[in-house]
């Protein structure tokens, strides 16, 4: 355990505690020589006073630690009630849309996949785990007049919660929910739990790939399949974002991406959760 006591603290303590010795010295009465008393009592001051300042300062780092994490929750939120506004002007949603944040995409990256479909136009998107994104590409797809998602989910009851919103928000036309359970697959050498993709047969080139699917804890990596499994049926200029980049597991997925798949660009994002996009573009890596 690390000691949160400062220099100057533990000088000003052996001062005090030496001077305690020093007078108690001139009041015992014991015979020259003896000075277990004034030791003890300049012990008992030093081990005291030590304690006291020791829990002092580490009630004080712990409220400087509260603090700036406040500063930067409400940094953060600013951040995102800023996205969320440009988020409602860019797509006038005609109903609430579900809540984001939390295990929900943050306006921020919904802001991005607005701008890639809206500056892209892809015809065909694949998302893996559905959610308020499907909403939101949903309503980009019926403002450019055409294309379709298809968003794979393994959980049948959320996929069934999904899809009525598509039909309340007048999308459903724009959107496959697609109830795909997690099958194994076989991957270098590796058992993996993956998305059964039987239903995307025939759905053509997709433009882009959106992976925020399927759940951290269904293994270690376990979002790693995505671009082994459907990198053949990417376009030529096809696009993928990936969420929650500043995850440990993620950032391992993205190097091995990069290292497997030698004609991808990446960019990162600051996002809430981090966001990289990946390109069919000359090799770098780079930040926004």
């Amino acid at each position: 355990m690390q000691l949160e006591i400062k220099k100057k603290d533990l000088l000003a303590i052996v001062t005090a505690s030496c001077g305690v010795f020093l007078l108690s010295i001139g009041e015992w009465e014991e015979p020259l020589g003896s000075f277990t008393g004034p030791l003890g009592l300049s012990g008992a001051v030093f081990l005291i006073l030590f304690t006291q300042v020791e829990i002092y300062r580490r009630l004080a780092r712990q409220q400087e630690e509260q603090t700036e994490h406040l500063q930067d929750a409400r940094a953060q939120d600013y951040r995102q009630l800023a996205a969320f506004l440009w988020l409602i002007s860019a797509i006038k949603p005609r109903r609430p849309l579900p809540p984001m944040r939390g295990w929900a995409i943050s306006p921020d990256l919904g802001n991005i996949l607005i701008s890639a479909i809206l500056d892209g136009s892809p015809k065909v998107i694949v998302e893996c785990g559905c959610g308020v994104s499907t909403l939101l590409m949903s309503y980009c797809m019926k403002q450019s007049g055409h294309g379709h998602i298809f968003s794979l989910e393994h959980d049948a009851e959320y996929a069934e919660l999904i899809r009525k919103e598509l039909q309340l928000h007048q999308l459903a036309d724009m959107a496959t929910v697609i109830c795909a359970p997690l099958r194994q697959i076989s991957l270098g050498g590796q058992t993996w739990s993956w998305y059964d993709i039987e239903q995307l047969n025939g759905i053509g080139p997709i433009d882009l790939l959106f992976i925020d699917g399927p759940p951290g804890t269904i293994q270690e990596m376990a979002r790693y399949p995505a671009l082994p499994v459907l990198y053949k049926s990417l376009s030529e200029n096809a696009t993928v974002i990936f969420d929650d980049a500043d995850r440990h597991d993620e950032r391992r997925i993205i190097e091995r991406w990069l290292r497997e798949f030698k004609d991808l660009h990446c960019q990162s994002h600051d996002t809430e959760h981090g966001a990289v996009i990946l390109n069919r573009e000359p090799r770098s890596c780079s930040s926004q």
